[in-house]
């Protein structure tokens, strides 16, 4: 029987795992994207950044600040809780102590 950590470490579903926990709640992810652009001293304005001088945000700042966002993410998002995942070693997993806590329930 193949366990469901096995399933989650499959990288075909681990990149939409990821994709899902990054991306949502999607009013979560608007406030930490407003967090960090606002400490990165960056507006956004028609899709495109801008530093508080009026000029375009450089290009590598702007991923950087986005890179940030997806790591707070991946350890902030509602959703890791709702789902009872962790990141482990930078996979998403299901949380085991959770589940082994559950069957103790379950049993007693």
């Amino acid at each position: 029987m193949v366990s469901l950590e096995k399933v989650y470490t499959d990288p075909k579903y681990q990149e939409e795992i990821r994709k899902v926990v990054i991306n949502t709640p999607e009013d979560y992810r608007k406030k930490v994207e407003s967090d960090e652009f606002r400490e990165a001293g960056m507006k956004e304005k028609d899709g495109e950044y801008f530093l508080a001088n009026g000029q375009k945000a450089p290009e590598d700042r702007v991923r950087f600040v986005k890179e940030n966002i997806d790591k707070r993410m991946l350890t902030e998002s509602p959703t890791l809780q709702a789902q009872n995942l962790i990141v482990k070693g930078g996979v998403i997993v299901p949380d085991k102590k959770h589940h082994m806590k559950q069957k103790a329930k379950k049993v007693n």
